[in-house]
C-alpha cells in the first residue's frame, strides 16, 4: 500500500540455485524438496527482474 510519498518495497531473499541444493542435501531425506532450483531462479528473474533483481 502506497500513500503520499511512502513507497512500500517488496524484497525476495533468494540465494542462487547451487545453494539450495546444497540445503537440500544435508537435509534429511523426509525434508527434501525436489523441483528444479534452475528453474524456478529463472522465473524469478524473468517475473522480477525488473523490479530490481
Amino acid at each position: 500500500m502506497c500513500s503520499g510519498d511512502q513507497t512500500d518495497l517488496f524484497t525476495v531473499l533468494a540465494p542462487p540455485p547451487a545453494v539450495c541444493q546444497l540445503r537440500n542435501e544435508t537435509r534429511p531425506a523426509r525434508d527434501h524438496v525436489a523441483f528444479d532450483y534452475t528453474f524456478l531462479e529463472q522465473v524469478m528473474r524473468d517475473e522480477l527482474g525488473d523490479q530490481g533483481w
